[in-house]
């Protein structure tokens, strides 16, 4: 199965929220103001090659793996843009890494827990239901 049919079949409707670029007030950074969007994202465990393609302190903070065809963004600090955040399972996770794939028209990225914002944030383990890892 190709990942872009595995996106049409196993996708389910999540939260994606995306922040503005925040800005500094009197010396301190105020966050920007954020917009929450309905998308549609095949959620899986991470598989062992995509966390050993990590440096080795990065590995333990990823949680899962989507696959989505909605544009998603990454941290970029050259251009101040903050991470998307997915909310699953009741749990913020930002994007982490991502592989834009414009042959299949998708984006897979890796999400770990919002360790930036100094929230605690449980995963639980995907429960396997019919083959559906949501």
């Amino acid at each position: 199965m190709s990942p872009a049919a595995a996106i049409d079949y196993f996708a389910k409707e999540y939260t994606l929220r995306r922040s503005a670029a925040g800005s500094y007030v009197n010396g301190r950074h105020v966050d920007g103001e954020h917009t929450d969007t309905a998308i549609m994202v095949a959620v899986f465990a991470p598989s062992s090659q995509d966390v050993f393609e990590l440096a080795e302190g990065q590995r333990t903070n990823v949680v899962w793996t989507i696959w989505t065809r909605a544009e998603l963004r990454a941290v970029d600090e050259d251009t101040q843009t903050e991470a998307d955040m997915i909310l699953v399972n009741g749990d913020w996770f930002q994007v982490f890494k991502l592989w834009p794939r414009t042959e299949g028209d998708y984006f897979k990225a890796l999400l770990e827990r919002d360790v930036a914002r100094g929230r605690s944030v449980h995963s639980t383990a995907p429960v396997v239901s019919g083959g559906d890892w949501h």
